[in-house]
C-alpha cells in the first residue's frame, strides 16, 4: 500500500481543498438540485483518490485512478451549466475550471505513468513441492507404491543414567556404629 493513510496522498490533498473551495462557491447557488449535483461531484473525487491511494497494487492504484476522470467530467459540466444560469460569475467559474483541469491533469500523468506507484512487498520464493509417491506397474499390471524416503531425524545420545544423590552423614548419630539385624539398608 503505497501510503499508509489517504489523507498525506498529494493528489487527495489537492482534491480537499477544491472540494472545499467548491462547498464555499456552491452556497450562493439558489437552485438545489444543481447545488447537490455540483457537491456530489466535488465530494466524489477525493473519495475516489483516497481509495487509490490505499489500493494494494501498481496496477489496481492506475486503475481506480482512471475513474477519477468521471466525477472531473461531472463537476465541469455543472460548473458550466450554473455560469449559464447566472449563477457562477466569471472569474470565480474559470478559477474552478482551472483547478479541476490541473487536477485531472496531474492524476492522467501518475495513471499513465510507467514508474510504480506502489513499492511491492517482496515475494517469497515459492517452496518445493513434497515428493510424490509414483506408482510402478509389477507382474500382472499390479500397482505396487514405493514410499519415498522421509527426512531422518537426529537422534539424540540417550541421556546418562543419574546418579544416586551422596547420603550425608548425620554426626549425632556415631554412637550406633554398628548395624543390627533389624536395621534395614
Amino acid at each position: 500500500m503505497p501510503y499508509q493513510n489517504f489523507t498525506e496522498y498529494p493528489l487527495w490533498k489537492e482534491a480537499s481543498l477544491l472540494t472545499d473551495s467548491i462547498f464555499d462557491f456552491s452556497r450562493g447557488i439558489e437552485d438545489f438540485p444543481l447545488r447537490n449535483r455540483m457537491t456530489a461531484a466535488a465530494v466524489e473525487i477525493p473519495f475516489r483518490l483516497g481509495e487509490a491511494a490505499q489500493s494494494d497494487s501498481d496496477e489496481t492504484m492506475k486503475e481506480l485512478l482512471w475513474k477519477v476522470e468521471d466525477p472531473v467530467n461531472e463537476l465541469r459540466a455543472v460548473l458550466t451549466e450554473a455560469k449559464e444560469h447566472g449563477f457562477a460569475p466569471g472569474s470565480d467559474y474559470e478559477l474552478m475550471q482551472e483547478r479541476c483541469r490541473d487536477l485531472f491533469q496531474k492524476v492522467h500523468e501518475e495513471a499513465s505513468s510507467s514508474i510504480p506507484l506502489v513499492q511491492e512487498e517482496p515475494v517469497a520464493p515459492a517452496e518445493e513441492p513434497e515428493p510424490v509417491q509414483e506408482p510402478i506397474l509389477g507382474p500382472a499390471e499390479e500397482k505396487i507404491v514405493v514410499p519415498v524416503e522421509e527426512e531422518k531425524l537426529e537422534e539424540k545420545p540417550p541421556a546418562p543414567p543419574k546418579q544416586p544423590k551422596p547420603v550425608k552423614h548425620d554426626p549425632i548419630d556415631d554412637d550406633d556404629d554398628e548395624l543390627d539385624e533389624n536395621t534395614l539398608i
